[in-house]
This record gives C-alpha cells, sequence and structure tokens, in this order.
C-alpha cells in the first residue's frame, strides 16, 4: 500500500469519501475518552454485522487505545485495497509511536465501518526510506538490497531467523538474524534448526509420489481401497489420495480445543485417529477446496501401510537420506537436540501497541512432529531438499511435474496473486512466474520456501517468531526479484 500513501498535508485536507470521513471520526472519538461518545460511535457508525461481534469488546479496544497512546494525530490518509477502505497513519501523543487503522464500509451497509484493524506502524519518513527499489540484473545490488530490508525488519522487533537466497541452485546469500534462545542470548546461526510446521506436508507429499512412482498406489485410489480398516468406511470409500493431497477431500482439521488440551499424549500417527476418524465430511469430495491438516494425517497412515514401515523412518530413509538433509527430523519435546531455536509468539489478545513481550511457544507445542508439520529444519537442509526435488532426485520428471503444478484454486490470492494447490505443493502465480513451495505458521513459528519454476531462484525463510515474520519477507523478496 506503500504507492498509495499521500503526502503528510494531504491528511490535513478534507475527507474524499464517506469511509476516510468516518475514519477520521472514529480517530476523534478515541481521542476524547468519553466512553459514552465511543459507545454511541460503535452503535450508530458500525454495521449491524460488526456490533454483533460485540459492542463491549470494541469498546474496550477503544478504551485500552486511549489509555494507553492517548492523543492521535493523523498524520496521513490513503485508499485502502479500493475505494470502501482507508489507512490512516497515526502519530501518538502520549507514547511517541507511530500505527496504522484501517478500515473499510460493510458492503451490506455501505454507510457503515466494518469494523477496524490496528497495529504499530513506523515513522512516514523512516518508512519511506525502506521501500522496496526495482531490483536490477545486479546480483550484488539486489542481495545488498535483500540484507538491508531484512536486517530492518529485526531491528524492528518483526524478525528473527535465517534468510537463504539461491539462484541456479548457487547460494547468493545465506544469513542469520536474532536469538535463538532469548533466556541465554544464544543467537541464531545458518545452522540452527527451526520448527517448521506445516512444511512437513512436502516431505508427505513426496513419500506418497515415490510410492505412486513404484506402483503401489495411484492418485485415483480411493482411501478404503489402501486403508480397508478406516474407522468410517462410508468416508474412506468417498474420498481419494488426490484430494488428500490436494486439501479437496472434505476433511477437516483434527487441530481443536480436544487436541490441544492433550498434545503432549500423541506420539504415534495412529493415535490422532480417535480426534476425527467418525468426523462428518465437510463437503462432497473434491467439490470445494479447504485446508485439511486431517488429510495430511491420513496420508501420513498410507505411507506407513503401503510402506510397511513407520511414517518417520519412511521420510529420513526415502527423503531427508536421499536429499541429504541430515539436520532434519521430527523431535519429541523431551529430546535434547543441538542448535535447535526456540519459538517466541505474541500473546493472544488486543495488544496492537506491543506493550507484552513475546513468549516461548512450549506450551503451545506437540509431543513431536507429524505427517502434517511440526518438524524441524535448516535453512541448508532445506535448501538440499530443493536442489533434490528440482534434479528429480526424490521423484523422476513426471511425477515431480504432477506435484507441483496447481490444480485447485486456493482463494488465498492478493493483488497480482494467485495460488493453486498441488500435491504437497503451492503453486503461486505472481505475474507470469510459476513459484512451487509450501509454507508453515503456529504459535511461534513461521516459514516458506519458494522455488521460481523458471529455475533461478529460490527463497527460504525460517523464524522463530509467529507470521508474518517469514511469510511477508518471502514475499517481499520474490515480489523484488520479479520487479524489474
Amino acid at each position: 500500500m506503500l504507492s498509495f500513501w499521500l503526502a503528510v498535508g494531504a491528511a490535513q485536507q478534507q475527507p474524499r469519501n464517506t469511509v476516510e470521513r468516518l475514519a477520521r471520526q472514529l480517530v476523534a472519538v478515541i481521542n476524547t475518552g468519553d466512553t459514552s461518545q465511543q459507545k454511541s460511535f460503535i452503535t450508530n457508525d458500525f454495521s449491524k454485522n460488526t456490533i454483533q461481534e460485540g459492542t463491549a469488546s470494541w469498546q474496550s479496544d477503544l478504551i485500552y487505545l486511549y489509555k494507553n497512546a492517548g492523543d492521535f494525530v493523523i498524520a496521513e490518509a490513503s485508499p485502502y485495497i479500493d475505494t470502501s477502505g482507508v489507512q490512516l497513519i497515526l502519530h501518538s501523543k502520549k507514547s511517541n509511536r507511530w500505527l496504522k487503522l484501517v478500515t473499510r464500509l460493510d458492503r451490506a451497509e455501505p454507510d457503515k465501518l466494518q469494523g477496524y484493524g490496528i497495529g504499530l506502524a513506523e515513522d512516514p519518513a523512516v518508512m519511506k526510506a525502506y521501500i522496496w527499489p526495482k531490483s536490477t540484473n545486479n546480483e550484488v545490488f539486489n542481495i545488498k538490497e535483500i540484507a538491508r530490508q531484512v536486517a530492518h525488519a529485526t531491528q524492528l522487533g518483526q524478525f528473527s531467523g535465517v534468510v537463504l537466497i539461491a539462484k541456479h541452485q548457487k547460494v547468493l546469500f545465506d544469513k542469520a538474524y536474532g536469538l535463538a534462545d532469548q533466556t541465554f542470548r544464544v543467537p541464531n546461526d545458518t545452522g540452527t534448526r527451526f520448527n517448521i510446521a506445516s512444511m512437513n506436508k512436502m516431505f508427505t507429499a513426496v513419500a506418497i509420489g515415490q510410492l505412486v512412482q513404484a506402483g503401489k498406489l495411484r492418485f485415483t485410489d480411493t482411501l478404503l481401497k489402501i486403508l480397508p480398516d478406516y474407522p468410517e468406511p462410508g468416508i474412506a470409500k468417498r474420498v481419494t489420495i488426490a484430494q488428500l493431497l490436494d486439501h479437496t477431500s472434505g476433511m477437516g482439521d483434527y487441530i481443536n480445543e480436544e487436541s490441544y488440551a492433550h498434545r503432549r499424549k500423541y506420539k504415534t500417527l495412529k493415535s490422532y485417529l480417535p480426534l476425527f476418524a467418525k468426523d462428518s465430511l465437510e463437503f462432497k469430495p473434491g467439490s470445494k477446496w479447504s485446508y485439511s491438516n486431517t488429510g495430511y494425517i491420513v496420508l501420513g497412515l498410507v505411507v506407513e501401510r503401503l510402506s510397511g514401515e513407520d511414517y518417520f523412518d519412511y521420510i529420513r530413509k526415502h527423503v531427508y537420506a536421499l536429499a541429504g538433509m541430515n539436520h532434519t527430523d521430527s523431535y519429541e519435546t523431551s529430546q535434547v537436540v543441538p542448535d535447535l531455536a526456540t519459538g517466541y509468539e505474541r500473546p493472544g489478545g488486543f495488544d496492537p501497541l506491543r506493550l507484552q513481550p513475546r513468549r516461548m511457544n512450549w506450551d503451545d507445542v506437540g509431543l513431536k512432529g507429524t505427517s502434517a508439520g511440526g518438524g524441524y529444519t535448516t535453512a541448508g537442509d532445506l535448501f538440499r531438499f530443493s536442489v533434490a526435488l528440482q534434479n528429480y532426485k526424490l521423484l523422476n520428471k513426471e511425477i515431480t511435474e504432477t506435484m507441483l503444478n496447481g490444480k485447485t484454486e486456493t482463494g488465498r490470492n492478493a493483488p497480482g496473486v494467485t495460488t493453486y494447490d498441488g500435491y504437497g505443493f503451492f503453486d503461486t502465480r505472481m505475474g507470469n512466474m510459476h513459484i512451487a513451495g509450501h509454507g508453515g505458521g503456529s504459535p511461534g513459528v513461521n516459514t516458506d520456501l519458494k522455488i521460481f519454476r523458471d529455475g533461478t531462484y529460490t527463497i527460504i525463510v525460517l523464524s522463530n517468531y509467529d507470521a508474518p515474520a517469514a511469510a511477508g519477507l518471502s514475499q517481499q523478496i520474490a515480489a523484488f526479484l520479479l520487479d524489474r
């Protein structure tokens, strides 16, 4: 949105439309500190759908902002996504902080606000100094700019981790930032092992592809054919392996209050079955896309059944070893593992001023990783995985292309970016470029891998902070490298 920002002086002009007028009134109401005025504004100027979320909650947020930041001055105003939205850059006199407030009109009630979002921002003068320029054919310039931007994100407290950039399978940049352990002030380094959350799905998908390549399985096979003892055969006969791979099976997500409450008791893939085996499908298989961690637990069970091996043993021998990934595994929380990063998460609740410090994420970590996610790797190992994949060391060319090519649009799009799901890999279209890869996110964890399908760049960003620490940075780097 930086390209839409107006000069500071423009913020002093009269509002150009309804949404900007209401946004400015919202700021004025916050500045009064008057709870009755704040409640009145919410009641009269928020849409009915927004108010249903709870007037008291919205009002407590306004009280928090006034108490901790005080009088706000509007420094800049600009469109947010389209003319129904607006972004205000605010300066807090009390705390000397900069904040970004975004809001938009509710489509159902075009004269009412659809709530708002607020978070920390930078001094506009500093931010403009860090607008990404166009990349060039000079790789030295490009890498220096990436390093400058990552260092800045680290300085702002937005990033901690490792960034690796390669071109034509040659590493151009590999650098660590921040701390792997804040208690003992242990810095991250390029050999630090990070929790990668859902990135493990790529390894599971490769294992399935290998079984297809070996003639033990077809993508069109039903789950019932492979697991005739699946607890709910009526579901198993309707779902195919392909649908499990590309999240069109209709299976839901085993990550819920029940699994979280007992997260340290699940050690084998089979132990997860009672959490979901009797659940109904959320939609007709193949009719829509919905991200499913459950589907990848089931795929792990398929790997075990057809290979005759424990899932974790199979992945170590047939994926990690083949790719030369010697620092990757699904470790149990009780294991002593060198060079392991601790994750740091933002506490829940409304805290846009970031008054509460990050905390260790150990309370949110399961006993060990699964076929759906939660393992650990290094940036170097993940690069070796990408090289092995591109050089057809893990799968032959035909099956590799099948896995990487997008089949179903996910709806996870942004301006100029459309994302499709392949088999265990997302196929992101940025302009004319197809980018294969996967990300991962959980409390205190955010990771991303992007492989440019023309064979040029590979981008790996691993972080021991919450999203969007890695995903946001990875996307910015990709856009920069494509913007010439």
